[in-house]
């Protein structure tokens, strides 16, 4: 008889350097999101209150365990502790269904290894950050609080979203104008979602210095911070409570508890302020005697030694020039924010200029805007005389232009391009109609319909649409429930990604020609054609469900909108904030307390958003770990 030796209970005790705690590993072979989806957890003692999800290294997921500064955190805070890793399909795109992928997995590893009702929070960096704020950007209410730090992409952020607490590191110069945009865009979407923001120089700390630093966050967050923290300014690090005039919420970062905020000022090294844009008016006198204003905004980069990448025209109406100016000229709002980081130099022109009293579709007719076109070929040398003068003396390139129109605009705007199309590289019309008939030589010219939905203007641009794919335009469309030519959020995203899109193309054919390469078409709209032919993927106009090329057939060829960049899928995904569908994690057994009062210190209280009364704080956020019963 022989006797087998007896194996010890926890063979990891037999590794190199073994760890005094062990580490659990499940693992997801390929599917149609993923080649691989991998998670380490550590084997918790008591019940944890919560969990940390650590999303730092995709690749390698079991190192952030071995790391015991980690592990003891957990422990001593009564966390559960789990790590992720992945490997990403060759394709990009159907990201929300690559996210809700991810999202179940991870859900359910958590509920097998620490129970179910638990809220969740996330520590990550890079790709790590990339996929887990696209989770998060779901079901926001399943966490209580983040850390992303280095993340070249950001998703978009849905519009008027309640967003965990949170706090965005950047250490990278490169990186810098991405993090703060996704920091201002969560504070700009809803004032009182608390996000802090921290820049400096990652060459100087190692990451485990950061990592103390969130994890005090984190703490505070635990201890009631939520109510209790401080708001500075990013660029002076002043205390915004003793500030007799608060900046604006999205330049006001949020610090928690009693002993953060000194630990930020050390760590956080201001940048100057982005200079505001600026204005400047030249005058087009017509032939006809009439006089048109128009309203240069000049990015406030250009201050800063940073060149204008591509020039839009803007038609919107208005009831005077004045007002007009108001609308294109703010630096802080979301359309002038996504025009400062794409270095878009706009033109705006009152579309009452054109002769219209009225924004109303009712204000034209098809046969006016026939009439219209005819008329912009006699104006048209006017323009191009003060535009092309002005732009030389601005420095602007000496590019085809992008041009929008929303409303009446939107009609003004297609008899333009129509009546002058060399001159234009991509044409955006939004909430407009009736709409002229879809002449195939305008196929030179890359088009994006958008608006709101099932109304008159919906209908008008649907069959524009249409038509205008049957002829082969390389055309877009995106539309959302609401009114019809409302500049909503989501227009200006879409409008963006879609003229970065046209511009991009032209610059590769630009390149391919300066390297003496083989053109990939004769035109920026022939290869976008070429490109939304072979996009792989697809969405549906009126579900807006995306699917594969290979599942094409599940969609009608006339309600297909294909996305063949990531950008453009987010642009066109971007939504509102979603609804709850089941109540918030709780500890089983456990009653929801609301959050404590604002904890009363020396400092001066929070300053209150511009909405909010003076010296007001936002609501209590719920806690991330419930009180006891």
């Amino acid at each position: 008889m022989v006797l087998e030796p007896k194996q010890p209970a926890n063979l990891q005790q037999l590794r190199p350097n073994a760890l005094p705690y062990r580490i659990e590993r499940k693992i997801f072979g390929p599917s149609k999101s993923f080649k691989r989806v991998e998670f380490f957890w550590v084997e918790p003692k008591p019940r944890p209150k919560a969990y940390v999800v650590l999303a730092t290294d995709l690749a390698k997921p079991r190192l952030p365990l071995e790391d015991r500064q980690w592990a003891e955190f957990a422990e001593k805070n009564q966390l559960g502790l789990i790590s992720v890793g992945l490997d990403e399909l060759d394709d990009s795109g159907r990201l929300i269904e690559k996210a809700i992928d991810l999202e179940g997995r991870l859900l359910r590893i958590v509920e097998e290894a620490f129970g179910p009702g638990l809220k969740g929070t996330f520590f990550a960096s890079g790709r790590g950050a990339y996929w887990m704020h696209r989770v998060v950007m779901r079901k926001p209410w399943m966490w209580g609080f983040w850390c992303s730090r280095d993340v070249a992409q950001y998703p978009p952020v849905s519009r008027g979203i309640e967003y965990p607490s949170g706090l965005v590191l950047n250490t990278s110069p490169g990186q810098y104008e991405s993090s703060l945009f996704f920091f201002q865009d969560l504070r700009r979407t809803k004032v009182t979602n608390r996000i802090g923001f921290v820049s400096l120089d990652g060459k100087t700390l190692d990451t485990a210095y950061l990592d103390r630093f969130a994890q005090q966050y984190l703490l505070a967050v635990l201890a009631g911070g939520n109510a209790a923290g401080l708001w500075f300014d990013i660029h002076t690090e002043a205390n915004c409570g003793l500030l007799e005039k608060p900046p604006p919420p999205q330049f006001q970062n949020w610090v928690p508890g009693d002993e953060v905020p000194g630990a930020w000022k050390l760590l956080h090294q201001e940048q100057k302020k982005m200079p505001d844009s600026q204005v400047a008016f030249a005058d087009v006198r017509l032939l006809d005697g009439k006089q048109v204003k128009l309203i240069y905004r000049v990015p406030g980069k250009v201050k800063l030694g940073v060149p204008v990448r591509h020039v839009m025209i803007c038609l919107l109406w208005a009831e005077n020039d004045e007002e007009l100016q108001k609308k294109v000229q703010n630096s802080i709002d979301y359309k002038g924010s996504l025009w400062n980081r794409d270095r878009l130099g706009v033109i705006a022109i009152n579309a009452k200029s054109f002769g219209f009293a009225s924004d109303l579709p009712s204000a034209r007719t098809v046969a006016e805007l026939k009439d219209l076109k005819q008329t912009l070929s006699i104006y048209a040398p006017a323009f191009w005389q003060v535009i092309g003068k002005a732009n030389g003396e601005l420095g602007w390139p000496a590019t085809q232009f992008h041009l929008f129109g929303s409303g009446i605009g939107a009609s003004i705007a297609q008899a333009w391009a129509y009546a002058d199309p060399s001159r234009f590289l991509s044409v955006h019309l939004n909430g407009g109609g009736p709409y002229l008939d879809v002449d195939p030589a305008m196929s030179n010219v890359c088009w994006l319909l958008t608006t709101g939905g099932k109304n008159a203007g919906y209908d008008m641009s649907v069959k524009l649409y249409a038509a205008s794919k049957k002829a082969g335009w390389p055309v877009m469309f995106n539309s959302r429930l609401g009114a019809s030519g409302a500049l909503e959020d989501w227009v200006w995203a879409s409008g963006s990604q879609f003229f970065n899109y046209s511009r991009d193309m032209a610059d590769l054919l630009k390149k391919e020609q300066t390297e003496g390469r083989p053109a990939s078409a004769p035109t920026a709209a022939a290869l976008i054609v070429k490109r939304l032919r072979e996009s792989a993927f697809l969405m549906e106009l009126d579900t807006r469900k995306v699917v594969h090329l290979a599942d094409a057939s599940l969609i009608p060829d006339e309600q297909r909108i294909s996305l063949p960049t990531v950008e453009l899928e987010e642009a066109w995904r971007l939504e509102g904030a979603p609804k709850p569908t089941e109540p918030p994690p709780t500890a089983p057994g456990a009653q929801t307390a609301a959050a404590p009062p604002p904890a009363k210190t020396q400092e001066a209280p929070q300053p209150a958003a511009p909405s909010q009364p003076s010296g007001s704080q936002p609501p209590a956020s719920k806690p991330l770990v419930p009180a006891k019963p």
